[in-house]
């Protein structure tokens, strides 16, 4: 998907030898979808080894030297969201990069492989990290029917075949 909200992806099916497709949720879907649910702002950031963060009381304070690059920040050590609700109050979700990794390994099909976006070849801007830490936020914030949803179908093994068979089971009932 140009817009990055969904994507396809293909997956081999241990049980048949083929492959199939499988729905997946991307970073700008969660976004849309928070948005929607009536976020006023939504803040996601990569924390490195040389920046000055502290996490207080769930709450994050992160300072940047504007001056480095990247690579000169020092490698990663985390991420966070920050998530402002439409009555003004924030949600703050902070995770280290030992539990990102072990969400990744733990719920992608693809991590560790040359394609993964989880491979930092892919993602030199660890937008799989963003995600991961943002839908942690996005399970605490307000939600809505379509954010609950697809934050589910996001956490589901299901294959595009059930979704068309569930949706035209539903659209049955209407």
């Amino acid at each position: 998907a140009i817009s990055g909200e969904a994507y396809v992806l293909p997956y081999n099916d241990k049980k048949s030898g083929t492959k199939i497709a499988q729905f997946q949720l991307g970073y700008q879907g969660i976004v849309t979808l928070i948005y929607r649910a009536g976020a006023k702002s939504i803040i996601t950031e990569i924390v490195r080894e040389k920046d000055k963060f502290t996490l207080k009381n769930g709450k994050t304070d992160h300072e940047i030297d504007p001056r480095l690059s990247n690579s000169e920040r020092g490698k990663p050590i985390g991420a966070y969201s920050v998530v402002t609700t439409g009555t003004g109050g924030e949600i703050y979700k902070f995770m280290n990069e030992k539990d990102i990794i072990g969400m990744g390994k733990r719920f992608s099909k693809s991590y560790g492989s040359k394609f993964s976006p989880w491979n930092s070849e892919n993602d030199p801007e660890l937008w799989m990290w963003r995600k991961t830490v943002l839908k942690q936020c996005a399970k605490l914030a307000y939600k809505n029917e379509a954010l609950a949803n697809a934050i589910n179908a996001d956490d589901q093994d299901s294959i595009i075949s059930d979704r068309l068979s569930t949706a035209r089971g539903a659209s049955k009932m209407m």
